[in-house]
């Protein structure tokens, strides 16, 4: 676990420039970036089932005051072909819609994905459902330790 969550981070600092002020929170990173984009992120617990060629999965919540962006949620599957399939994402078993695309998922913003946030503050555990359109399917399972913590971070971006 530790070498994937090693490696999901590298990957998210090679994607998103080099990091300014990275801090760990339990399970959570956050990372206030040079160019005043603020992240949270974290890597699965465990993983249930498989998609084949699928690349490490991961959640990032964004924050981007220039661009007038807060509490951005991103689910990342790590496999393109969950976009053309389904996905469920459950805090603590309350289940929340968000839409497939690409190797992602987004909650529509505005009140549906501050519900979702709302939830991984006080939750313990978020799981997601990934399936594709031809019967593969895995369940990632995050723990949200730290992401209280992480999230009061980056809600400091400026």
């Amino acid at each position: 676990m530790t070498k994937r969550f090693g490696l999901t981070a590298a990957l998210l600092i090679a994607m998103t420039g080099i990091a300014h002020a990275k801090t760990q929170h339990t399970d959570w990173v956050s990372d206030h970036k040079p160019d005043g984009r603020c992240i949270a992120f974290a890597s699965p617990q465990s993983n249930d089932g498989a998609i084949n060629g699928r690349n490490a999965p991961y959640i990032t919540v964004m924050n981007s005051p220039k661009e007038g962006i807060r509490g951005a949620i991103s689910f990342v599957s790590g496999s393109e072909l969950t976009g053309l399939g389904t996905v469920k994402v459950t805090v603590d078993g309350e289940e929340f819609e968000v839409l497939p695309f690409k190797d992602a998922a987004f909650a529509a913003s505005g009140k549906p994905e501050a519900a979702v946030l709302s939830a991984m503050r006080k939750g313990h555990s978020l799981t997601i459902a990934w399936s594709t359109n031809d019967g593969q399917s895995v369940t990632d399972t995050y723990s949200l330790a730290g992401f209280s913590a992480a999230h009061t971070a980056i809600e400091n971006c400026r």
